[in-house]
């Protein structure tokens, strides 16, 4: 998987500070990305206020500075891989919030949340 600034904007134009931390963690997801081969789809990355409000989003999430995505991960195998190399988490600088919290009420869907902005642990629970 390789992903870029363009990809986690969704047309979005980022100011110059979002644009520095979305290349962060462009670069921390590309190295993740080279040990793990599959393809995978983002949800969001970079969110405006009204999206973050939409999707129940806290008022002072990453998605909002540039320093999160939501990616798929309906069978689970993302998520599974990660937990099984927490260290390379912790190598790129990358912090995951626990797959648990991360399921659609609605939809059942699945999703691994990612970010730069530094957490309480690697793998943390939200809020």
């Amino acid at each position: 998987m390789k992903f870029s600034i363009d990809e986690l904007c969704h047309g979005l134009i980022p100011t110059e500070k979002q644009k520095k931390n979305l290349e962060k963690l462009v670069k921390a997801l590309n190295i993740l990305g080279v040990v793990y081969p599959d393809p995978v789809a983002v949800i969001r990355g970079l969110r405006t206020e009204k999206q973050n409000e939409a999707v129940g989003g806290i008022p002072n999430s990453p998605h909002l500075t540039g320093e999160a995505v939501d990616l798929q991960d309906k069978d689970h195998k993302l998520s599974q891989f990660i937990l099984n190399n927490v260290d390379l988490l912790e190598r790129v600088g990358l912090y995951m919030e626990s797959p648990y919290y991360c399921v659609s009420k609605t939809t059942g869907n699945n999703w691994i949340h990612l970010q730069t902005r530094r957490a309480s642990q690697t793998i943390f629970k939200p809020y």
